[in-house]
């Protein structure tokens, strides 16, 4: 592992999520989702291992959908305005 502040990081959006989700009423139980998602983001930087994110196997892959949709609207705001070749 190159830089522990990447893995870090995200273990800490995990537990805010995590901790918003009991705290929240109502559907603050769907914070667990994104939990998840994240702190499985951060096991495959922690260990060096893609398989975390699931990319064959296709109900981890669904587990880490807000994850994914995440990246690719952050991809999506970084690129916007620029040229498609």
């Amino acid at each position: 592992m190159a830089d522990p502040q990447i893995p870090l990081t995200l273990l800490t959006g995990a537990g805010l999520c995590t901790a918003a989700a009991f705290a929240l009423r109502g559907f603050g139980w769907l914070l667990l989702w994104p939990g998840f998602a994240l702190s499985m983001v951060a096991a495959a930087y922690w260990t060096g291992d893609s398989a975390w994110l699931g990319k064959r196997n296709r109900p981890v892959a669904l587990l880490m959908l807000p994850y994914t949709a995440a990246a690719w609207i952050n991809s999506r705001l970084w690129t916007r305005g620029e040229r498609v070749t």
